[in-house]
């Protein structure tokens, strides 16, 4: 049993992270990309990474629909959503799987709510030559990282949300992803067009990073977009 002393310390720390936590809730993104390579352009919407029912989810942000909008995994924060809200969070997850279907793909935050023995179209779709996914699964994360995120346990108590929520904001965004993350999701669309000669793609856009804006690279005539937390609209 935790002693007196041992309780009030921790009621401490979680009254002291309180008081900070507020002056780092992440505002709401809204950003833009144009390819500027792109003779004509079509319009994507794409959210990645809002983290609703998390420690630090863009709360304030408000999904559109539409045949061109993507959800690009870790929409509902499963993982880290209070143990009160955790039905509320798997309700929220099959709705939009429902509404929006392939153009939903699983993060990792999602944990287990895409199911057991997931199939790699629930972690991607393709659309106009364009292939949008996470990118944790094949990109960022390997395939007994993916495992392990997909097998855990959804909620999280009051210390762990504040620590996190208080995590997000004080380690500064990346301004770019990782140079390897790059490489595998370049890899990742030239395995895809391989396996579909049907279903070619030139561009892959992904989410997972947190990255400060939108990142974008040509790597073997493969364009790699990284957007960040929130909505953005892409001009490819």
């Amino acid at each position: 049993m935790k002693s007196a002393k041992g309780t009030l310390a921790t009621i401490s720390v979680c009254v002291a992270l309180a008081a900070v936590v507020p002056f780092f809730v992440p505002q709401p993104s809204h950003s833009h990309y144009k390819d500027p390579s792109a003779k004509e352009v079509h319009r994507y919407v794409v959210f990645a990474d809002t983290h609703f029912y998390g420690a630090h989810g863009l709360n304030d942000l408000a999904l559109a629909y539409g045949p061109d909008t993507f959800y690009l995994g870790d929409i509902y924060d499963l993982k880290n959503a209070a143990k009160d809200d955790v039905e509320k969070a798997e309700k929220a997850i099959r709705q939009l799987r429902d509404r929006a279907g392939k153009r939903y793909v699983r993060g990792n935050h999602e944990v287990y709510a895409f199911g057991a023995g997931a199939k790699a179209e629930d972690y991607y779709t393709t659309q106009g030559g364009i292939l949008f996914t996470h990118g944790h699964y094949n990109i960022c994360y390997s395939d007994e990282e993916v495992t392990k995120w997909e097998s855990a346990k959804a909620g999280a108590g009051t210390f762990k949300r504040a620590g996190r929520k208080w995590l997000e904001g004080v380690v500064e965004k990346p301004d770019r992803p990782r140079r390897e993350a790059v490489t595998h999701a370049a890899e990742m669309v030239v395995r895809h067009n391989k396996a579909h000669p049907d279903d070619p793609c030139h561009t892959i856009v992904f989410g997972h990073t947190h990255v400060k804006k939108v990142f974008a690279e040509t790597v073997d005539k493969i364009r790699v977009v990284n957007v960040p937390m929130g909505m953005t609209e892409l001009d490819l």
